[in-house]
């Protein structure tokens, strides 16, 4: 029996007409209907299914000529033939996180272990994550965020100040803290304090009054290694 025109037409035949080379088969056999079970023409690479539609289209051939008009056949998903190649779906690429990213997203993890939230990130963070990772390891970054959300500054914690941008700020006085903390002395520096702390390692460096002088004026609470790092290279005062 041949298919109506308005089969053709919808791209549909019924399923007592013949087609040898366009006709998907059903499944007749046990054997058949186990292999019919993986080979579906949903999944195969010339089935053509609409988004949330089970009735498509076999493109495996040209369309067939039905009279005055031509058409592919119709199939549904569950429809299979000998002619079924697997669809190849495009497998999405893991990118590997950056370095600035990694940070970013150890920050996020403690601050939503601490908080129950997760942070507002912007591109400030990004900021402050890619200028530590200047003159820092990952490794060393990660130790100083966990540090300042289990100990922030005092400034810090009473200004509820807890950004990433916060993280990078007090590195100096995180480092100064842990001094503090190895030496039982009080847990917050003034920059009189570091100055006294760290002349006995530091006082007969060559560049040690020029730091003092600098501390002095600003009061800011930063370590005399961090201050030759910024503008001479290191201790040594080599790039």
């Amino acid at each position: 029996m041949m298919a109506g025109v308005g089969d053709i037409h919808r791209g549909y035949i019924a399923e007592t007409t013949c087609f040898r080379q366009h006709m998907p088969m059903k499944c007749a056999e046990s054997g058949d209907r186990q292999r019919g079970a993986i080979m579906k023409c949903h999944d195969c690479k010339y089935g053509d299914f609409k988004k949330g539609q089970l009735q498509g289209y076999c493109r495996r051939n040209p369309p067939f000529s039905g009279g005055s008009s031509f058409a592919w056949p119709g199939v549904s998903e569950q429809d299979w033939c000998g002619e079924h190649k697997p669809r190849k779906y495009a497998q999405k690429k893991t990118e590997p996180k950056s370095d600035t990213q990694e940070v970013i997203a150890h920050y996020c993890d403690v601050f939503k272990e601490h908080f129950g939230t997760n942070p507002n990130i912007t591109g400030k963070d990004a900021g402050s994550a890619t200028r530590m990772l200047k003159t820092k390891s990952i490794e060393q970054i990660k130790n100083h965020i966990d540090l300042f959300f289990r100990q922030p500054p005092i400034f810090y914690s009473d200004n509820n100040l807890y950004g990433l941008n916060h993280v990078e700020s007090s590195w100096d006085k995180i480092v100064v803290q842990q001094a503090k903390s190895k030496t039982n002395q009080p847990e917050y520096y003034s920059h009189k304090d570091m100055i006294n702390e760290q002349a006995k390692h530091y006082g007969s460096h060559e560049k040690w009054q020029e730091y003092c002088d600098y501390i002095n004026n600003t009061q800011e609470v930063r370590s005399f290694e961090t201050y030759m790092s910024e503008y001479y290279g290191d201790v040594d005062g080599t790039d």
